[in-house]
């Protein structure tokens, strides 16, 4: 998904939550926050080299993977908090079950997709809400339309508005919102909410941890992405976009992303961009400049921090977040079918929520097939269980300095490694967690006494183990 148009693309970054210049520990950190930045429109009629925006597919090997394990979502639901959704656009036809609104912007119903102009302080469309939904679960449509499919095309969305006019506060009313529905909206509704989308963060906060004083609002927001994940709910979170001025170019994460409770992504390259070819350079509001583009190394902007140095508390995992395309605000001559394109780790997240969704559903999909009398609608596997698998299944990424003579970008690299989301990898290993259900030819006595034959004590005892908890039976026979 990372096409562009030079012309209509501009500087956008992840939704920027900016509560104050400070960056150290507990300082600083009030409870509003400041509106997000306004994406790039493309209408219908812009021209754009890849409307559909197919690069983080292909990037994460979405479309194979999808169809080797027979997964889309189905069954599930992602609730995006971010700045609304454009309702009656047709990548979410289908796709609704109506959320709430905790904005200032209209009543509780509103989920107009919206922000606060910084410079003249009024209500305007925005489109970050509807990019992120779409990139998780924007419904497969005609190839016509030419519009960005969804990751996890057969989940529903719930959007949560909490912008223009975002809080700590207004957050926890969101989350706390998930805790007392998800037992209405499974029965109502028949999905199960399994993952949270939170494509936010605080500009310029870089930490290794969340230790040190906090403001009450923000131990609260702990708490209760806590009680989700206790519940086996993956409550997805960007790393934040503050890399470059991180006291310069210093590991670390931004709130609420530093929480490991959370699953936190950064943001790497889903392709290749030359130097000197626009839109590069390209230089973001933190100082940033990307000269090359190297398709799965992390991006100029994107916060990090490694296993090595935070411990629980690293990035998690990496996905692409640099120019991705999908659904717009309800503006222009067809609002119906507006796209927006931004970059940041804003987008990362998402790509990352999509994957997770289709590795649930393999996961219920498996554990129904081998005991349907156990399975219960609500079940999921362990948030623990996720992550591990994004990681195990996941590809290494060498954060290193550039090679001599080749500039990509104007930042220090941090020298750790990092592992980046890789689908099929990811199903494949969430497949190897629950009970085969291919069923296993039984052996004949004679053979499993050949296969014992020569075999040592220790061998003879793990091969029996194995039998028994395989297959255990033998073939029968009558003896005439």
């Amino acid at each position: 998904m990372s096409h562009w148009n030079p012309i209509q693309i501009s500087l956008l970054s992840f939704l920027i939550l900016s509560l104050s210049s400070h960056t150290s520990m507990g300082q600083g950190l009030g409870e509003g926050y400041a509106p997000p930045r306004a994406p790039t429109l493309l209408i219908p009629e812009a021209p754009s080299l890849s409307p559909s925006d197919t690069e983080v597919d292909d990037f994460l090997q979405v479309p194979n993977a999808r169809e080797r394990f027979s997964v889309s979502g189905k069954g599930l639901a992602v609730v995006v908090i971010d700045s609304g959704i454009n309702t009656s656009h047709i990548m979410f036809a289908g796709r609704l079950i109506e959320g709430r609104n905790f904005s200032d912007d209209g009543g509780p119903n509103e989920m107009r997709d919206t922000g606060r102009n910084q410079n003249t302080g009024l209500i305007e469309p925005n489109g970050h809400g509807s990019n992120v939904a779409g990139i998780i679960a924007g419904t497969k449509l005609p190839a016509f339309e030419q519009m960005p499919i969804g990751i996890a095309h057969d989940a529903k969305i719930i959007p949560l508005k909490v912008f223009p006019g975002g809080s700590f506060a207004k957050i926890n009313e969101s989350l706390q919102w998930i805790l007392d529905n998800r037992d209405r909206i499974l029965e109502e509704h028949g999905v199960l909410i399994s993952v949270v989308n939170m494509s936010l963060g605080i500009p310029g906060d870089n930490r290794v941890d969340d230790s040190g004083s906090l403001p009450q609002s923000i131990i609260d927001q702990r708490d209760l992405i806590r009680q989700l994940r206790e519940k086996h709910v993956a409550v997805v979170i960007s790393s934040g976009n503050s890399y470059a001025s991180a006291m310069p170019s210093s590991e670390g994460m931004s709130i609420p992303g530093i929480f490991k409770e959370t699953v936190s992504v950064a943001a790497v390259y889903d392709t290749n961009f030359p130097a000197g070819v626009p839109p590069l350079p390209r230089t973001y509001v933190d100082g940033g400049t990307v000269k090359q583009a190297v398709a799965g190394r992390l991006t100029v902007f994107s916060q990090r921090l490694s296993e090595t140095t935070g411990g629980v508390y690293r990035t998690d995992i990496c996905g692409p977040g640099f120019f991705v395309t999908s659904a717009g605000p309800a503006v222009g001559s067809d609002p119906n079918r507006s796209r927006t394109t931004q970059d940041g780790t804003s987008q990362a997240a998402p790509t990352v929520s999509g994957l997770i969704l289709l590795g649930q559903q393999l996961w219920r999909d498996k554990m129904l097939a081998a005991d349907p009398s156990s399975f219960s609608d609500d079940k999921l596997p362990t948030v623990d269980e996720i992550e591990s698998s994004l990681r195990d299944g996941g590809i290494t990424v060498n954060d290193l300095e550039d090679a001599i003579g080749i500039a990509m970008d104007n930042v220090t690299s941090s020298g750790q490694a990092f592992v980046r989301a890789d689908a099929t990898g990811f199903l494949s290993q969430i497949d190897s967690l629950t009970p085969s259900t291919t069923p296993t030819a039984p052996r004949t006595l004679q053979a499993l006494q050949a296969e014992l034959f020569g075999k040592s004590p220790e061998d003879q005892k793990r091969i029996i183990g194995e039998f028994k908890k395989g297959e255990g039976i033998f073939e029968t026979f009558n003896k005439r």
